[in-house]
């Protein structure tokens, strides 16, 4: 969720008649930080994506018998390098998306009136507080 965008606007979920236009300022930064399809409320929750970090690469996915990085060979270790730059560019981007699912969740709770917070109480996800 960006900070402009939160600056910009100050709707309350107040009333059944203020749902549209939160629930659009919600679903359009979801999709703005490509995060819908980890929060869309119309899914069931075993049908959406699962929000997971990237798993680090090892020596093991270069040479099956290597314990460390000192085990590889030039070529090898080039190959381990290009594996740990890909691992740390879909590192970035999962953060990236972790913190726009938490932003989206900080604004449900400061954006609904204090009468609806009990209706979301209790509830963990973004998916299941919408």
């Amino acid at each position: 969720m960006t900070t402009t965008n939160e600056s910009k606007v100050n709707l309350i979920l107040n009333q059944p008649s203020d749902w549209t236009q939160w629930f659009f300022i919600i679903q359009d930064t979801a999709k703005t930080n490509k995060v819908w399809e980890y929060i869309d409320p119309s899914k069931k929750k075993d049908d959406l994506l699962k929000l997971k970090p990237p798993n680090r690469p090892t020596p093991k996915d270069i040479l099956p018998t290597a314990t460390s990085i000192a085990q590889l060979d030039q070529h090898q270790l080039t190959a381990y390098n290009q594996l740990y730059s890909e691992y740390k560019d879909d590192l970035r981007i999962h953060e990236k998306r972790e913190q726009a699912i938490n932003g989206i969740s900080n604004y449900i709770v400061r954006s609904t009136s204090v009468a609806y917070l009990p209706l979301i109480d209790g509830l963990d996800t973004v998916h299941e507080r919408l």
